[in-house]
């Protein structure tokens, strides 16, 4: 756990949202993407896009719950169900839109993050896109393990305001679910 949460709506809009930018994507071009814009996020603005658990895999940082949906697309006619409405796959790797996604649920500081890793990723190849990717947070993390939400922050930079600041969000959302005040 990571102390945020997993936002099943709020990933499938976001994945939506670089299938519009790029019109298909790779699975793991996807994964960086993702892992960069909600790195990014993190450290300008406390908290990461998706909340997602990111795992130390080969080939460099998975988002777990993204991974799963796509999965479950090819796979599982249970759970995922959103993700099933709204993207395809072509082969094993391909990831392609079935609708447009609802701005509504992405904020312009997400957007912002967003587009700059679509930016700076996008024609990366898979080797460079690898050795971008492995780096501090995932070296030092056990093969399929959870990657640290504070070593991605200090890989992308963050000083110690901000990490005490993403610390104290996570205190507070671990905090409001224990009393029940958020799910």
């Amino acid at each position: 756990m990571n102390g945020f949460s997993f936002d099943e709506e709020k990933a499938v809009n976001v994945v939506l949202f670089i299938l519009q930018k790029l019109g298909k994507v790779n699975r793991h071009l996807l994964a960086k993407i993702l892992y960069f814009a909600d790195q990014k996020h993190l450290i300008q603005y406390g908290r990461p896009i998706l909340g997602d658990t990111y795992i130390r895999m080969d080939f460099g940082p998975v988002p777990s719950g993204v991974y799963d949906g796509i999965k479950a697309v090819d796979s599982s006619p249970f759970g995922y169900d959103l993700f099933r409405e709204s993207i395809k796959t072509s082969g094993k790797m391909m990831i392609l839109p079935k609708k447009s996604p609802d701005m509504d649920v992405i904020s312009e500081s997400e957007i912002k993050c967003l587009n700059e890793s679509i930016d700076e990723n996008k024609d990366l190849g898979f080797n460079q896109l690898i050795e971008k990717s492995h780096s501090s947070a995932w070296n030092n993390t056990s093969p399929n393990g959870k990657i640290s939400i504070k070593n991605i922050a200090l890989e992308g930079g963050a000083d110690k305001d901000m990490l005490d600041h993403i610390i104290d969000n996570i205190h507070d959302l671990e905090l409001s679910r224990h009393y029940g005040l958020i799910g």
